[in-house]
């Protein structure tokens, strides 16, 4: 049996991520981001962002809440919106930015 290197896993992954957005088989896509306040997970559906987990939750928690509430087709993902908040996160912290304009999925607050 062949051993798959870091490199490999991380390529194939990559291809199977692609091919399933492409496929719309990713129903909530979520990116961890690093900001003033520690490690963030932003989670994004297709219509917006979705939920933000802040750095004193488990991200794994935040995933499997997402699963249960939304979807289990959640997946570690990059997503436009989450490009989007991520950027604008950024510039908030850095006294760039007072208002976010990213699109926003509001079924959990309900």
């Amino acid at each position: 049996m062949k051993t798959i290197t870091l490199p490999e896993y991380e390529a194939a992954r990559e291809r199977f991520v692609l091919r399933a957005d492409a496929e719309g088989l990713i129903d909530v896509a979520a990116e961890q981001h690093d900001t003033p306040l520690g490690r963030i997970l932003l989670a994004a559906t297709t219509v917006g962002v979705v939920r933000v987990g802040l750095p004193n939750e488990p991200a794994d928690a935040v995933l499997d809440d997402l699963a249960d509430s939304i979807s289990p087709r959640t997946l570690k993902a990059s997503r436009t919106s989450l490009t989007a908040a991520r950027r604008q996160l950024d510039e908030y912290f850095g006294g760039l930015r007072i208002a976010f304009s990213v699109p926003i999925d509001w079924r959990l607050t309900g």
